[in-house]
């Protein structure tokens, strides 16, 4: 699972993990600035249940003494490892240096690894999450990834975009391939999977060690159990009921996360979710002017009643 705001939380990981589960989820970002000064929502966004051992943390920020510090700070929490966020192109983040920024700057990026290397303990993975950058120079993102390998890196992840490209445009998976050909550490794809035809697409003409689903995950909560199932057996089939796995989240949500989540969360997710029904799109759009998580809730409900014969079926 793939590091999404209101999107990567337990909630969300416990109902992935009703449906088998993924291999890595990682979480939410973590602002490394608030993450040394204890902000009131920081535990819920280190929550790491229901599984630790497949947890990966991300830390965000533009300042390499912060970044250790809070790397020092983390380096003992229940989690699999850490991951640095060098690929986030919202321009809030752009701005401050941080996310996709620190391509501008391979060296203090690969010094950034070797120290953090030295903080977490050995058992930890340490990994990078990157995006193409200002241009589709290839040999100028291998140079870099090259420089973070040397560095100590354990993997990293590649969104095969350009820093203004949006998800309009396709995803570059060509340049996971090259990265792969030219690293020694695993390489994993990130963009465009959201069912086994472009799953497959990718594993025969883009090969990578991972393959980090985002979008397509949270449109389907059961995605990675179809992915497992087809792969032994092209006929399988697995028959969703998608109202309930619907409620479902909700009722995940409120047992999961503080109060003051819910509206955003459920907002974030049912925009996606919705998406899978022939009539969908409408109500999507709706909910993200709703006002209230009560006034939500009771649109989305309507919905999947009204909807209920569409919503059984196979996949």
């Amino acid at each position: 699972m793939a590091p999404m705001a209101t999107l990567s939380h337990r909630a969300m990981r416990v109902l992935v993990e009703e449906w088998g589960g993924c291999d890595l989820y990682f979480g939410e970002m973590l602002d490394a600035s608030t993450t040394l000064s204890g902000g009131p929502y920081e535990s819920w966004y280190r929550d790491s249940e229901p599984c630790p051992e497949k947890f990966i943390l991300q830390l965000v920020g533009a300042n390499p003494d912060t970044l250790i510090q809070a790397a020092e700070l983390l380096k003992n929490h229940p989690s699999k490892g850490l991951d640095l966020n060098m690929g986030c192109s919202a321009p809030q983040i752009f701005r401050t240096g941080a996310g996709v920024a620190w391509m501008q700057n391979p060296q203090g990026a690969a010094q950034l690894i070797k120290t953090i290397r030295t903080v977490l303990p050995r058992h930890k993975t340490l990994s990078v999450k990157l995006r193409l950058g200002e241009d589709d120079d290839g040999e100028r993102l291998v140079e870099y990834a090259q420089g973070l390998q040397e560095a100590g890196l354990d993997f990293l992840t590649l969104h095969p975009r350009l820093r203004k490209q949006t998800w309009s445009r396709p995803a570059r998976w060509e340049f996971v391939s090259l990265l792969k050909s030219r690293l020694r550490i695993p390489v994993m794809g990130n963009g465009d999977i959201r069912d086994w035809e472009s799953y497959l697409a990718c594993k025969s003409q883009h090969p990578a060690d991972g393959y980090m689903l985002g979008r397509g995950l949270m449109a389907q909560p059961w995605l990675c159990k179809v992915l497992r199932m087809k792969e032994t057996d092209l006929e399988a089939k697995l028959f969703v009921d998608r109202e309930r796995v619907g409620l479902r989240y909700l009722e995940l949500l409120e047992l999961h996360q503080p109060q003051a989540f819910w509206h955003s969360r459920a907002r974030r997710f049912f925009g996606s979710y919705l998406l899978g029904y022939q009539f969908g799109a409408r109500t999507a759009a709706q909910i993200q002017n709703s006002h209230s998580y009560l006034a939500l809730v009771e649109v989305v409900g309507s919905f999947l009643a009204r909807n209920r014969e569409e919503g059984m079926k196979e996949v």
